[in-house]
Formats: structure tokens, sequence, C-alpha cells
């Protein structure tokens, strides 16, 4: 059965967030994880929505019109804490392949968080009060980047559309996936780690800044 994949215990601090409003509950700002919104605008493509799922990483990104989100549901916001000198350097709207890295780029933090946050529901049995927290017990801490780590999920998330895209001014599918699987490419920034605007392409050596 298809619900035999899925780890449920993961599943339930997500569920006590989705109840929330239903049952009155407090939502604290580290209960709700990452949330990353961004203008978004793909001159290349004429699609109003895109849709992300990364479930084994429990991060989302959806794109309604002229606006992206990306969301981590689990971190207790340590994968904006991440990748915040990366927002620092974009400097415009984002496009579809750009908004698939950054959703990348947070999976793979919140699956490097050295130790995971707990979640918790306080109940007030004397006034009906509901509150959802979630709190690190240590330091927030990452392991070691790992290219090839990003490069599978990146490729993951862009395999369908690999063969639109151009490196280094190829368009070789098989290369760019060799390319891709290195982790060793952005299509946000270039090699003077400036944001690349319309980025549908990225030059061969190109480092990951995360």
């Amino acid at each position: 059965m298809l619900a035999d994949d899925y780890y449920w215990q993961e599943l339930h601090h997500l569920h006590a967030v989705i109840r929330s409003t239903y049952v009155g509950a407090e939502l604290t700002a580290s209960a709700m994880g990452s949330i990353l919104i961004m203008p978004i605008k793909d001159p290349t493509s004429n699609l109003d929505f895109d849709w992300i799922d990364l479930t084994n990483h429990q991060t989302l990104a959806v794109r309604i019109g002229d606006m992206a989100i990306v969301a981590v549901l689990n971190d207790c916001c340590a994968a904006m804490q991440a990748i915040r000198p990366l927002l620092q350097r974009i400097t415009g709207p984002i496009t579809i392949t750009q908004l698939r890295e950054l959703a990348v780029r947070m999976a793979v933090a919140n699956d490097d968080l050295v130790t995971r946050p707990w979640f918790a529901t306080n109940v007030s049995l004397s006034s009906a009060y509901v509150q959802i927290i979630g709190k690190f017990d240590t330091e927030i801490d990452f392991l070691e980047f790992d290219p090839r780590k990003y490069g599978a999920v990146l490729y993951y998330v862009l395999r369908d559309t690999i063969e639109y895209l151009v490196v280094d001014g190829d368009r070789d599918a098989e290369r760019i996936k060799a390319i891709m699987l290195s982790g060793n490419i952005s299509f946000l920034f270039n090699n003077n780690k400036e944001f690349i605007a319309n980025g549908s392409w990225v030059e061969e050596k190109t480092k990951p800044l995360f």
C-alpha cells in the first residue's frame, strides 16, 4: 500500500500545524519552519504555476503567478538561516529554474542539520489555550556541505527540463547531467558570485556558494 512508504511520525508536526486553525491554536514563528517568499519572472515560460515537492526533505516550493514560495516544514527556521548569505546576493526576480535551486538548497540545509529541533503542543486545561512550539536544545549547526548531495537533489528537480537548459553554451543533456550530479553548478550566481538575471544557464565552473 502507498501509505506503507510514509514515515508517519515525521508528518505529525505538519498535521498539528494544519489543524491549528481549526482548534484555535497559537502558532509560534519557529513552529512554522522556514518560509521564503520571492518575486518570480520567467521570460522563457508562459506557465503561471509550478510545484516542487521534496517529501523526504519536508520541503516544498510553489509558483503562483508572479510570486514564489519555498517552505521547509520541520526545521524550526534553520534552513533560512543557512541560505541568508545567498539571499542577500539576489537582486531581482527569480526564474522557475532558480526557484527549484532555492528549494534544493533549503532542502539540503534541512537534511544537513546536525541536531533536529523538537516540537510540542502546550495545552492549558484551565483556559482552553493551545500553543504549538518548536525549539532547538543546542546551537544550530550543519554538516559540511556535500556538493554531490546537492547535485543529486538538483538533478531530481530539474531532470524533466534538462533538455532545455544551457550550461557554458552547451545543450548536451548527458554532459549537463554529469555536471549537475557533481554539484559544481548554480543557476543563481556566476563565477563572480553575482546574481544571474533570467538565469536558466550557468558557466561550467560555477561553484555552489552554499
